[in-house]
């Protein structure tokens, strides 16, 4: 049905197009034909808007699957995030999506690891003690010079310094079930960017860009 719509259209178009063509010829360098030769070409432009079919560039539905019966179903995508409370399975009846104010429990890393990077821990795992090794070399020598170095040379997110921009870190640490939440240091900057750092005391440096709101 798009399609033989899509071919009227261009049909109308071409049809407008001859009609232009022959007013052209047939107009002399009047203003008086100059503006009837464009009011004829925009009575054609509106008419092909009015008629030109809306394309649709994805479908209209997603599949999700049930996290407690794996149960298939099928939602719409100009609803999906009206009903992000309200979704429910058709078989189990259970809530298809999480809820935005409880954690995110038993979240494993490989949930949010990139897969080249999967791949290398788990090469270096198979080395008897790499573990133990590099932890208590990363702690007793680059974690301590580099917290160190984060204290001194940016600004600590704190209750008292940035409290909108810690209680937002504070939210995000309790949705990821991070206890108890690690340090935030940040750096003036309008780009987007941050990194994890640290062993036994882990924290986030983060550029203010990554908080523009």
């Amino acid at each position: 049905m798009a399609n033989e719509q899509i071919l009227l259209a261009m049909k109308e178009l071409s049809n407008g197009t001859r009609q232009i063509v022959d007013a052209s010829n047939q107009v002399s360098t009047s203003a008086g034909a100059m503006r009837q030769l464009a009011e004829t070409f925009q009575e054609f432009m509106n008419k092909f808007e009015l008629e030109r079919p809306a394309v649709n560039t994805m479908s209209n539905t997603r599949i999700l699957d049930c996290r407690f019966c794996q149960g298939r179903n099928k939602i719409p995508l100009d609803s999906i995030f009206q009903s992000l409370h309200t979704a429910k399975c058709g078989r189990c009846h259970e809530n298809l999506f999480l809820d935005e104010t409880k954690p995110l429990l038993n979240l494993a890393s490989k949930m949010y690891e990139h897969p080249s990077d999967t791949l290398t821990l788990e090469s270096i795992k198979k080395i008897p003690g790499i573990d133990t090794i590099l932890k208590t070399l990363l702690k007793e020598s680059y974690e301590r010079a580099n917290r160190l170095y984060h204290k001194a040379n940016t600004v600590a997110v704190t209750p008292r310094q940035l409290p909108c921009i810690y209680q937002c870190f504070l939210d995000a640490a309790f949705r990821l079930d991070l206890k108890p939440a690690p340090d935030l240091f940040v750096v003036q900057s309008p780009l987007p960017n941050s990194y994890t750092s640290g062993v036994e005391q882990p924290f986030v440096w983060s550029l203010l860009g990554c908080w523009s709101y």
